[in-house]
């Protein structure tokens, strides 16, 4: 179980924080983008099955929309999420900075955005990404959960 800390890496920062209420039972890990007091939670998120219905709850985005997509780790992340283009992806609608929606998980997911069809098997875990999508300017708002998969 991991206990907390912070990998640097650009503009961005992966931070795993462990919650001991939750310990065994939840991991969170997140990747922060510049803008603060953003949240993703996911649940259920772990012994997860292929089709299953997941609870996806953001906070802290922008109003409009938060696009969800499956991407195979945390280093595919990126501002268009995995898999299909935006406009084709499921979204959280954001209202007073928060929203909620359902996701039906996959157990296989992309490995980059603009990519039809998903090409890695989550044998272990995929995350989640909840993107506010590529802006001309201004800051990206970014939010990842793990998704683990029974084996």
């Amino acid at each position: 179980m991991v206990h907390g800390g912070a990998i640097g890496w650009g503009s961005w920062t992966r931070c795993l924080q462990f919650r001991p209420e939750l310990d065994g039972v939840v991991d969170h890990l997140h990747v922060a983008s510049t803008a603060s007091g953003l949240a993703l939670h996911v649940a259920p998120n772990v012994n997860l099955h292929n089709g299953e219905v997941l609870h996806v709850s953001v906070s802290g985005f922008p109003p409009g929309k938060a696009f969800l997509s499956e991407c195979a780790s945390v280093a595919d992340v990126s501002g268009e999420g995995c898999g299909a283009q935006l406009a084709a992806q499921p979204f959280v609608e954001i209202e007073n900075g928060s929203g909620t929606q359902s996701f039906t998980a996959a157990d296989q997911a992309a490995t980059m955005p603009l990519t039809p069809r998903p090409s890695v098997s989550c044998t272990n875990q995929c995350v989640l990404v909840a993107t506010s999508g590529v802006p001309a300017s201004g800051t990206q708002h970014i939010q990842t959960a793990t998704l683990t998969f029974v084996s």
